[in-house]
C-alpha cells in the first residue's frame, strides 16, 4: 500500500509538472518541483534543486515533447544546504553523487528500488588541528543521529552491504519508526528537540505522551513539560505557527492530547485508555466505525455499556430519557459524538486480563497479529463458555480515522453533535483528541443550551455553571474537559436546535497534565426486575442495589407507585410507608417486601418472575416466603408461583440482599426475627406479622389529617388484621410497637 501511494504520488508529480518542464541544451527544468536535470541520452541527473518545500519526490520518469526520460542519477552537491528535511528516491536511481544532500538537516530518507543506489564518495582536504590540513572521506549525506532511512522490506542486508553505505548502516530500518513528544522546550510541534527522534514525517509515526508523563530515550529520562500544538500560539508567547503537520501513524498515550489537528496531515490514529476497574466512565468514541463490541474484552473480565436517552423497553414500557440497562448487543454502532457509559468489572474467573490496578484498551481493537477485530463472541461471564457465533462488525481502514474527520480524509474546523429530540438533557462527548475549554463551548452554543453542564465525576454529577465570564462554578479540575470526556447539555426552553457545534477555537492545552477523563464509582451495583402476572394482567417492580442511593424514600431516586384503577392485582413494595415501583437500596442484608393488591378471590395465582438477580455480583438475592419458610435463590430459578387463600395472607413474600457465603447464626436469626416488623395491605384490611421473638402489644391507625381511625392495646400476638371498611384506595398511617421496637408505615388500603 505504501509503495503504491508512493508510486502515485510520483506519478501526479510527473503529470502536473510537465506544463511547468522547459528545455535549454542538454538541461531540462522543471520549476513546480524546483528541479534541474542534465540529459544523457534518455537519461537524466538531478543536477540542481532550487525549490522552496522541505518535502521532495523525486520522479521516476520525466516526459517532454512526447519523450520519456529516466531520472538515473542524483548529482554531486546537487540538494547541498537546500533545507530539505525529506527525501523520496525511486527506484530509477542508481547512483547518487558525493555530497548530493551535504549540509542538509535530512530526517527522513525513503528508497523505494530493492537495489541499493552506489553511493560516490571523494576525500575532501579540511583545515583542522593547529593549520595543519587532512583529507576526510565524504558520502553522499551528512551522518545524523535523527537521520531515518527507510528500505523496502527485506533489504536491509542487501543496502548495509551495498559500495559507500558503511557510514549509514545504524539508519536503515524497513518500518516506520516512532519519534516520541517529550516536549520539554515549548509546545511547538516543529522543534525537533520537542521528539525522541526528529520531527515526525509522512514515514514516521508520531507517539503521543500526556504532560506529566516519564520517557524513556538514550539513556536518560525525561518528563514531559509541554502539550504539543500544531498551527497554534507558542506557550508563553504571542508567537504563531502556521506551518501544517505531517506523521505516517499518531499513537495516544492515555490521557494525551494535540492541539490545532484539523492541521494535521496522518496514515492512521491509535488510542490508548486506562480504565480503574469497578469504575464508570462516561465517555465518547474516538475513531470511525466503533460498535459496542469494540468495547467488549470477550466477557472476562466483565464489561458493561449504558447508553443514554436511547430508546429501550424495560418493564414492558419503552422508555427515554434516562440510562438504559447495560448493553447485551455487540453491534451497536457509536454515533460520533455521542456519549455512552464504559465499565471494566474486577470480578472474572481468571487473571488474563487483571494485570494490575487498571486495564488498558486499545482503539481501534486488533487481534494479536494486528489485524482489525471484525467478529466479536459472547461468552457467559461466570463460566466462560462460548454464548454466540460471532457477530460482525463492518470494519475498513476507516476504523484508523478520527471520528469526527470529513468522508474526503480531511478535519474539518467545526465538528457538529445532534441534540436529544425526546427530552432536554443529551448526553455528548468531547469529539476530538484535544482538550475543550468548556466556558469557550458553552459560549459558542449560548443559544441553543443552559451555562450549566453537568460532568459524570466521582460519586454524582458535578455541576460546572458558566458566564460571560467563564467557569464560575466548578471543581478546578474540570474547567477543562479531556479528550474522550462525555458530558451533560440542557436544551434551553424553547429552543428548537438540533444539534451543538464543536468549533477549532473551543480547544486549548493542558500543560499541568491534570485534565484526564473521569469516573465514577461502580456505585450501582445490580438490579432485579420483577414482573407480576395474573391471567395475563401484569404489573412492575425494580429494586436497584446503589452506592449512593438510601434506603428511604427519595424523590428522583425512588418511584411511588401509580396504581392501575383497572386492575384487579398490582405488586408494589413499601418504602417510609410509601408504595413504590422502584425502590433503590445502599446497604448489604436489606429486606423488600413485596406487596400486593387485591388478591381476595380464593384460589386466585400470580406468577412472579425475576430478570437480573445475576447483576449483583458476589450478593445473594433470595425470595423469602414468610409464611410457609420457603427461601428461594433468584440466581437459580427466575419464577415463583404464589396462590391466594384464605389462609394465604399476602404481605408474606420478601426480597432479601445480602452478602454471598454469609454464615448465619441461630442468635442472629432470632435477632432479626426481633427486627422484622411487616406492615401491609390485604383485601382492603390492614396486616401486621412480626417474628417470633417480637410480639405486637398495640397498633393504632389514622387518617392522613391524622385522626385516629382505630386502637388496640394489650394484643401479645405475632399477627394482627383489622378491617376498617371506607373508601377505594383508602390511606392510612399504621403505627405499631412491639416487645422490642416500633413502626410506623403509610398503606393504601384496596378495597
Amino acid at each position: 500500500m505504501k509503495q503504491l501511494a508512493l508510486i502515485l504520488l510520483a506519478l501526479c508529480s510527473s503529470f502536473f509538472a510537465n506544463a511547468a518542464i522547459t528545455k535549454s541544451g542538454s538541461t531540462l527544468t522543471d520549476t513546480s518541483l524546483g528541479l534541474k536535470y542534465k540529459i544523457s541520452g534518455t537519461n537524466l541527473e538531478v543536477s540542481s534543486y532550487t525549490g522552496s518545500s522541505t518535502e521532495v519526490t523525486i520522479p521516476a520518469t520525466v516526459v517532454y515533447s512526447g519523450t520519456t526520460y529516466t531520472v538515473t542519477r542524483i548529482g554531486k552537491k546537487a540538494f547541498e544546504d537546500s533545507g530539505i528535511k525529506e527525501i523520496t528516491i525511486p527506484a530509477t536511481v542508481t547512483t547518487i553523487g558525493a555530497s548530493a544532500f551535504a549540509g542538509c538537516d535530512l530526517e527522513t530518507i525513503v528508497f523505494e528500488g530493492e537495489t541499493p543506489p552506489v553511493l560516490e564518495t571523494e576525500k575532501v582536504r579540511r583545515w583542522w588541528d593547529f593549520l595543519r590540513w587532512f583529507e576526510e572521506e565524504v558520502g553522499a549525506f551528512d551522518d545524523s543521529d535523527d537521520m531515518t532511512v527507510v528500505v523496502p522490506e527485506g533489504c536491509e542486508d542487501a543496502y548495509a552491504g551495498a559500495s559507500g553505505w558503511s557510514s549509514y548502516i545504524e539508519h536503515i530500518t524497513t518500518d516506520y519508526s516512532d519519534t516520541e513528544w517529550i516536549g520539554t522546550k515549548n509546545n511547538d510541534w516543529t522543534n525537533k528537540n520537542n521528539w525522541t527522534s526528529g520531527v515526525p514525517t509522512k514515514y514516521k509515526n508520531a507517539v503521543i505522551h500526556k504532560v506529566g508523563d516519564r520517557v524513556t530515550y538514550k539513556n536518560k529520562t525525561v518528563t514531559v513539560s509541554y502539550y504539543p500544538i500544531i498551527a497554534g500560539q507558542k506557550h508563553g508567547s504571542a508567537t504563531s505557527y502556521n506551518n501544517t503537520a505531517t506523521c505516517n501513524n499518531i499513537a495516544f498515550a492515555p490521557g494525551a492530547g494535540v492541539l490545532g489537528l484539523h492541521k494535521l496531515t496522518y496514515r492512521g490514529a491509535v488510542i490508548k485508555c486506562e480504565f480503574n476497574y469497578d469504575r464508570w466512565y462516561a465517555m465518547t468514541n474516538p475513531l470511525k466505525e466503533m460498535y459496542s463490541g469494540d468495547l467488549y474484552l470477550s466477557g472476562m473480565p466483565l464489561t458493561y455499556l449504558m447508553k443514554f436517552d436511547k430508546a429501550h423497553q424495560e418493564n414492558g414500557h419503552t422508555y427515554t430519557q434516562k440510562w438504559t440497562k447495560t448493553y447485551i448487543g455487540l453491534q451497536e454502532p457509536l454515533v460520533n459524538g455521542e456519549g455512552f457509559a464504559f465499565k471494566i468489572s474486577s470480578k472474572c474467573r481468571d487473571n488474563t486480563y487483571k494485570d494490575g490496578e487498571s486495564q488498558e484498551v486499545v482503539f481501534p481493537r486488533t487481534d494479536e497479529s494486528g489485524a482489525l477485530i471484525t467478529t466479536v463472541y459472547k461468552y457467559n461471564p461466570l463460566n466462560g463458555k462460548l454464548l454466540s457465533k460471532g457477530y460482525t462488525l463492518d470494519k475498513t481502514a476507516k476504523a484508523y480515522r478520527f471520528a469526527m474527520e470529513n468522508e474526503d480524509g480531511t478535519m474539518p474546523t467545526s465538528h457538529t453533535v445532534n441534540l436529544s429530540t425526546t427530552g432536554c438533557y443529551t448526553l455528548i462527548g468531547n469529539p476530538l483528541m484535544s482538550h475543550l475549554n468548556i466556558a469557550s463551548f458553552v459560549s459558542s452554543n449560548s443559544s441553543k443550551i443552559e451555562n450549566t453542564i453537568l460532568l459524570p465525576s466521582e460519586n454524582s454529577n458535578v455541576s460546572i455553571i458558566v458566564t460571560g465570564e467563564g467557569v464560575v462554578a466548578a471543581m478546578e479540575e474540570d474547567a477543562i474537559i479531556a479528550p474522550l470526556q462525555a458530558f451533560f447539555v440542557k436544551k434551553k426552553v424553547g429552543s428548537s436546535a438540533t444539534s451543538v457545534t464543536f468549533n477549532a477555537s473551543n480547544f486549548t492545552t493542558d500543560n499541568g497534565g491534570g485534565y484526564q477523563l473521569k469516573s465514577s464509582e461502580n456505585s450501582r451495583f445490580g438490579t432485579l426486575y420483577v414482573t407480576g402476572d395474573v391471567n395475563g394482567d401484569k404489573s412492575y417492580m425494580s429494586f436497584w442495589y446503589n452506592k449512593n442511593a438510601q434506603n428511604g424514600f427519595v424523590n428522583n431516586e425512588d418511584a411511588e407507585k401509580v396504581f392501575n384503577q383497572n386492575a384487579d392485582h398490582e405488586i408494589y413494595t413499601v418504602m417510609d410507608g410509601k408504595p413504590a415501583d422502584i425502590s433503590q437500596f445502599n446497604t448489604l442484608g436489606y429486606e423488600a417486601p413485596i406487596a400486593i393488591t387485591g388478591g381476595d378471590a380464593q384460589g386466585d395465582t400470580i406468577t412472579l418472575t425475576f430478570k437480573g438477580a445475576e447483576s449483583f455480583e458476589n450478593v445473594d438475592v433470595l425470595l423469602v416466603n414468610r409464611q410457609t419458610g420457603e427461601e428461594i435463590n433468584l440466581k437459580d430459578e427466575s419464577s415463583y408461583t404464589y396462590v391466594f387463600d384464605s389462609t394465604n395472607a399476602t404481605g408474606n413474600l420478601y426480597i432479601v440482599f445480602r452478602e454471598s457465603e454469609q454464615i448465619t447464626t441461630s442468635a442472629e436469626v432470632a435477632q432479626n426475627d426481633t427486627e422484622s416488623i411487616n406492615i401491609y395491605a390485604h383485601a382492603g384490611k390492614v396486616n401486621v406479622v412480626t417474628g417470633s421473638h417480637d410480639e405486637i402489644t398495640s397498633v393504632m391507625i389514622y387518617d392522613m389529617s391524622g385522626k385516629m381511625l382505630s386502637s388496640d392495646n394489650g394484643l401479645g400476638t405475632t399477627k394482627y388484621e383489622k378491617t376498617l371498611g371506607g373508601a377505594p384506595n383508602q390511606v392510612v398511617i399504621v403505627k405499631v410497637m412491639t416487645t422490642n421496637g416500633s413502626k410506623t408505615e403509610t398503606i393504601i388500603l384496596k378495597q
